[in-house]
């Protein structure tokens, strides 16, 4: 399965769909080693219960994504998702409000 790594950038507000699709975007960064001018910022998209996945994961962290490639056709037109199904902190990135410092 497909991996991306970078900083998450953005999470999006969870969106309810249909009473079945409920989804919910985030934007990882990567950074462009020699010119962060040109980082590329690719949305993912979380979908039914993987949405919120990502919720416990400060803004700016370093993580990783496993994704699934999803394209399909609609009315002549070509549509490609990025899925995720698994999103990860490299490091100790996790915001728990129970921790009283």
């Amino acid at each position: 399965m497909p991996q991306a790594k970078g900083k998450l950038n953005k999470r999006l507000e969870k969106q309810q769909i249909s009473d079945k699709l409920t989804k919910q975007t985030i934007i990882l960064e990567v950074v462009n080693t020699k010119n962060e001018k040109y980082n590329q910022f690719i949305p993912f998209e979380l979908i039914n219960d993987r949405v919120g996945i990502a919720d416990n994961i400060q803004i700016g962290s370093e993580i990783t994504v496993d994704y699934d490639l999803r394209g399909r056709e609609y009315n002549g037109k070509y549509y490609v998702n990025l899925n995720a199904w698994k999103v990860e902190a490299l490091a100790n990135n996790y915001h728990n409000e129970s921790v009283p410092f």
